[in-house]
């Protein structure tokens, strides 16, 4: 019992360690099944033999063997009705696969394969959607637009959103004038041309329609209306449902890192005319807003160097003209009231008030900046985001599962763009967003799980006193896969994260139902049991209590699977796969690791005539040891 704990503990350790995004988010669910593992060996090493003691008032005792049908060995019965014709028929089948072991092992290993062999049909997913009950607008019209240009074009956008029944339409909230930023997001959001629209549906058990379908009937409906024209064809309109999961970021995130803006934004618009050839991408963006239109004044310095004035005379004349400047202060009782002087409202609206623009000099002298600085105008950039102290252009695309991965779409584009860097030399690409996370949070659990297996190896090496029966134990957990391949095949669902933590934790559940049944085959044969009848024993007689724990687990995650109540689609993927893959994992291990333990023992066997034939003699019970 405490070996299984204990490997139960180490099995569930690396989604404890787990850092990032996910990490935090899932941390939660080992915390959860270590105490409560912890509290239930507490009971049953310390309470259930005092709770035994109180109620199990009647005496078993061994009966006859009279009916030989129903008899195992040594008066051991078969049970009675249905199960007992389950033990007699798995006994028949167990027989059978010792006989053609070799042949049993390559079945299940070609099963093993086929479930590999699937993984990139499913495809991957890092977080699955499901259970969206908002959905998000975001508007953006050239940035010459004002404030009432974009007001009308959100006011049309509404009409249509509207239209929705109220049985799937709760409220609609909306913000001109700005993109409200995701999370910490320090990008600005203010701007004439920019919207925000949120849009809150009823429960997703209320209405018929999933969120999904909601929002691609508006991504439709705003399309016609921009063919049609009642909707500017200027507006770029971004519709996003909004789930209950961790913000990993978007499922295709170029990253362009360079110094120059105008040949990052050529990369930037390759990458989106690929983007927008391929099936199942859409809302294709990038986070690079040319400014409105600049009047940059550069320093004459030979004209300036005669007329007396500096670089910060002249920003200091330009900034008081437009933003003013502190003259002096008026008192009016106890208040006192700044005076500040600036031209007047119609002249800093006009190109005029530029060149009425007076620098004085050093010497009380005064000219106008056109004297002294030579003009250009050019677009300028809304803002300038960095990475790493390197600017960075993102393009970000959203995909359609059905059609195709974020995996996929992120392998695609590093297969095509191959040379991109080699084309614009001092230029940066790399893939962020939800690849990052997955690249991440897959690699470093893939390296705890390995330290966890070292952990359990040693554990049960410990416990056997052997090498070769640790590894018996452990061959059943692959095998889960199968299971989890099954479920995501049947139920049309693709492998996400949760999908992965199920199998790692499997892996702590599997061991721990091989262990006893290994345990009681070790005792048969301390008993004097042949090999043959020790495994078939031990199996038949621990086929209750595996079909027990495994029927009890499984039916405990029914609920979370199918949604019994209420459906949370950020966990079902974690009960589906678990679920499913303890239903395989048991039935192959009650079949794979007999025929394993009888393979070890023929390999104990070769040895030890190998040995004898180079004339080492070892005694049984070191070769076993061994």
């Amino acid at each position: 019992v405490t070996v299984t704990f204990l490997c139960i503990v180490a099995a569930f350790m690396p989604l404890m360690l787990l850092s990032g995004i996910m990490g935090k988010f899932t941390k939660a669910i080992p915390m959860v099944v270590l105490i409560c593992l912890f509290a239930s060996w507490t009971i049953a090493i310390f309470a259930m033999p005092t709770f035994l003691n109180m109620f199990a008032t009647k005496k078993f005792e061994k009966s006859d063997a009279d009916e030989n049908e129903n008899v195992l060995e040594d008066g051991e019965r078969l049970e009675k009705g249905i199960f007992g014709k389950v033990q007699r028929g798995y006994m028949k089948l167990l027989n059978l696969g010792l006989r053609r072991r070799y042949i049993t092992v390559i079945i299940l290993f070609l099963m093993l394969l086929g479930s590999v062999a699937l993984i990139p049909v499913v495809g991957f997913v890092f977080a699955p959607d499901g259970g969206g009950e908002s959905i998000e607008i975001k508007t953006y019209l050239p940035n010459s637009r004002n404030l009432q240009a974009n007001l009308r074009e959100i006011q049309k956008i509404e009409k249509i959103i509207l239209k929705l029944p109220e049985t799937e339409l709760k409220e609609l909230y909306g913000r001109v004038g700005t993109e409200v930023p995701l999370g910490l997001d320090p990008q600005p959001g203010d701007g004439t041309h920019k919207s925000t629209l949120y849009l809150y549906l009823t429960p997703v058990g209320d209405r018929e329609r999933t969120a999904e379908a909601i929002e691609t009937q508006l991504r439709e409906e705003f399309d016609l209306a921009q063919k049609s024209g009642s909707i500017t064809r200027d507006m770029i309109i971004n519709v996003k449902v909004q789930y209950h999961k961790p913000g990993v970021g978007d499922p295709v995130n170029v990253e362009i890192r360079g110094t120059d803006f105008v040949t990052m934004n050529k990369i930037a618009e390759e990458y989106m005319s690929y983007l927008g050839t391929v099936d199942g991408i859409y809302d294709i963006t990038s986070d690079f807003e040319p400014g409105k239109t600049e009047f940059r004044y550069n320093i004459d310095e030979v004209t300036a160097s005669r007329a007396k004035v500096s670089v910060q005379d002249i920003a200091t004349a330009v900034h008081a003209s437009f933003e003013g400047t502190k003259a002096t202060i008026v008192r009016e009782g106890e208040d006192e009231i700044g005076v500040r002087v600036r031209f007047n409202e119609q002249t800093r609206k006009s190109m005029q008030g530029l060149h009425n623009v007076m620098i004085s000099n050093n010497q009380g002298g005064l000219m106008p900046l056109d004297m002294v600085t030579n003009k250009k105008e050019m677009a300028g950039y809304s803002h300038i985001n960095r990475l790493n102290f390197r600017r960075i252009i993102q393009v970000k695309a959203q995909v359609d599962v059905d059609k195709i991965t974020s995996v996929r779409a992120n392998a695609d584009l590093e297969k095509h763009f191959h040379d991109i860097e080699d084309r614009y030399p001092g230029n940066f690409i790399s893939y962020g967003g939800e690849q990052e996370n997955t690249s991440k949070s897959m690699g470093e659990l893939g390296v705890y799980f390995q330290i966890a297996l070292v952990v359990i190896f040693m554990i049960l090496a410990i416990f056997f006193k052997s090498l070769m029966i640790p590894l018996v134990v452990m061959i059943a957990i692959p095998f889960s896969l199968i299971g989890v391949m099954f479920a995501v095949v049947t139920h049309g669902e693709a492998l996400c994260f949760m999908s992965v933590l199920a199998m790692f934790s499997l892996a702590g559940i599997i061991v721990s139902n091989t262990v006893t049944l290994v345990e009681f085959i070790n005792n048969k044969r301390l008993e004097g049991h042949g090999l043959t009848d020790a495994i078939v024993e031990a199996a038949v007689l621990r086929l209750r209590p595996i079909f027990l724990t495994t029927g009890t687990t499984v039916l405990g995650l029914f609920p979370s699977i199918y949604g019994i109540g209420e459906k949370n689609h950020m966990t079902a993927p974690l009960a589906l796969a678990f679920g499913y893959g303890l239903i395989f994992a048991t039935v192959i291990t009650l079949l794979l690791v007999p025929a394993f333990y009888y393979i070890a023992e023929d390999i104990k066997r070769i040895f030890s005539r190998i040995l004898g034939f180079v004339g080492i003699k070892m005694d049984s019970t070191l070769i076993k040891e061994y």
